[in-house]
């Protein structure tokens, strides 16, 4: 059977057309059961009517098991896309199928089924971390806290042999940028390979919470063992990670800094609730 649809009533005329076969069948197995009961009454005996009745059973057993449940399945899925269908036109929007429509506009309720986008992580670090420029395709240059050179997203430059690439203090902004790019890959594959070991394979954390934990070393420095031991920690207590890192990676050592506090937060939403939430905290403060 090829089913064509073209339009909405032709969805509609499909459903029903199909829900009709699935009544046409029904009474082709009531007769089948008639015939089976009637020949049962007038022949009691012999080979014959019992290779009769084991043929008719096989049947009604496969009219009832697979093609009535199939075509009403059929018919089912046919009138729900005219639903949709229909919903969409109601909206204005006639030229996109429903699942083409919710694809294109939420985007990330699909990222199980997808290939992981590593440019919604290298925003989040973005965010937090800044990258100051001179306007001239270079980044500029400052010494961090622990006294080290530093530039674009927080890359201390040190890690990747950089120091001598800094001219009347700037850098490249290409050369930076690869180097960043390795090293948010390398974080975060140190995760990924963790979460892959019996130690840690009860966590199962999706591509979000990933993100999430890889923020997290990139800004603090730690191993991925020490966080993913307390994410099991929080699992078996039935506690949030973030719990703890609220509480214990918003200082400099010393004083509270608002922006580590305000991070550790959006860090926690991803976390716990995914890309589109943490973009409405983003945007509003609140989820």
């Amino acid at each position: 059977m090829q089913i064509r649809i073209v339009n909405t009533a032709d969805a509609k005329a499909e459903s029903n057309t199909l829900t009709s076969i699935a009544s046409s069948f029904e009474s082709i197995i009531n007769s089948l059961s008639y015939i089976k009961n009637t020949l049962a009454e007038v022949w009691t005996s012999g080979s014959e009517i019992e290779s009769v009745n084991s043929n008719i059973n096989n049947c009604l057993n496969e009219y009832n098991s697979k093609i009535i449940p199939a075509i009403k399945k059929l018919a089912n899925g046919t009138l729900a896309y005219c639903m949709a269908t229909e919903a969409l036109a109601d909206n204005g929007i006639s030229d996109m199928s429903p699942s083409k429509w919710t694809e294109a506009n939420y985007p990330y309720n699909f990222t199980e089924t997808s290939e992981y986008d590593s440019s919604k992580l290298d925003e989040l670090i973005l965010n937090f971390e800044g990258a100051p420029t001179d306007g001239n395709g270079n980044y500029k240059v400052y010494t961090d806290s622990d006294g080290s050179l530093t530039a674009g997203p927080g890359l201390h430059l040190s890690h990747y042999g950089l120091e001598s690439e800094v001219h009347n203090g700037v850098i490249s902004k290409e050369k930076v940028d690869a180097a960043y790019g390795q090293y948010v890959s390398e974080v975060r594959t140190s995760i990924t390979n963790c979460l892959e070991t019996d130690k840690y394979s009860s966590l199962n954390l999706n591509d979000a919470q990933v993100d999430s934990l890889t923020s997290l070393l990139y800004n603090t420095g730690k191993n991925p063992e020490y966080f993913l031991d307390k994410c099991v920690e929080a699992q078996n207590s039935g506690t949030s990670l973030y719990d703890y890192c609220t509480k214990y990676w918003v200082t400099d050592g010393t004083n509270t800094l608002q922006g580590l506090v305000k991070r550790r937060a959006a860090e926690a939403v991803l976390f716990e609730k995914g890309y589109d939430a943490y973009y409405e905290f983003m945007k509003t403060g609140s989820v």
